[in-house]
C-alpha cells in the first residue's frame, strides 16, 4: 500500500481517539433512559479509557485501537470542550503486511452541539501532535482547524461513549 494513503486517512481522523465494541446484528437494543441522552450529563470532566477508529486504506479499511493513554476530556454546559493528552496516546492497527502506530499528544479546544443523543463538533487540532510509524517509516503532523465530527452519544453510569459510523471512544467521569 502506498504511505501517501494511509497518512490522508490518518489525517482525517486526527485527535479522534475511542472504543468498544459494535453490536452484533440481532442483538436487542435496549433504548437508553432519558437521561442519558440528556446533554446536561455530557458536562464535567472525563478520562478517554477506549477506543477505536476505522481508516480506509488502498488495501481496504483498517481499525486501530487505543492500546495505552487515553485523552482527558473537560465539557463545558456553554458548547466548549478541551482535550488534553496528558500522556501519550497511542493507538495501533495492522492490516496484512501492513503495521500502523499514531501516538497523539498535546491539547485540542472544540465547539459542539449535543441534544437528544445526537453529537457534532467543531475542532482546533493545531496544538496537537501525531507522532505516525507506518512499517519502517516515520512522520510527524500537527493536527488542522476546523475539523467537524458527527455522532452519537450516551451517558451510561460513569461511562460516556461518543460513537459514529467510524469511530467510537468511551470515557470514564474523572
Amino acid at each position: 500500500m502506498a504511505r501517501g494513503g494511509l497518512v490522508v486517512a490518518l489525517v482525517l481522523v486526527m485527535g479522534l481517539a475511542g472504543c468498544s465494541r459494535l453490536p452484533f446484528r440481532g442483538e436487542p437494543q435496549v433504548a437508553p433512559p432519558d437521561e442519558a441522552l440528556s446533554a446536561a450529563c455530557l458536562v464535567g470532566n472525563w478520562h478517554q479509557t477506549e477506543g477505536w477508529q476505522r481508516l480506509d486504506t488502498d488495501d481496504g479499511p483498517m481499525q486501530i485501537r487505543l492500546v495505552s493513554g487515553g485523552r482527558d476530556f473537560t465539557v463545558t454546559a456553554n458548547g466548549t470542550a478541551t482535550v488534553a493528552y496528558t500522556q501519550p496516546a497511542v493507538w495501533k492497527g495492522s492490516l496484512g503486511s501492513l503495521k500502523l502506530e499514531a501516538t497523539y499528544t498535546g491539547t485540542a479546544t472544540l465547539t459542539y452541539t449535543a441534544a437528544n443523543g445526537s453529537w457534532k463538533e467543531v475542532a482546533d487540532n493545531t496544538k496537537v501532535l501525531t507522532d505516525i510509524r507506518v512499517n519502517d517509516s516515520t512522520d510527524k503532523r500537527t493536527g488542522s482547524a476546523g475539523r467537524t465530527l458527527d455522532g452519537t452519544y450516551r451517558c451510561l453510569g460513569s461511562d460516556l461513549v461518543l460513537a459514529g459510523t467510524d469511530y467510537r471512544q468511551v470515557f470514564r467521569r474523572a
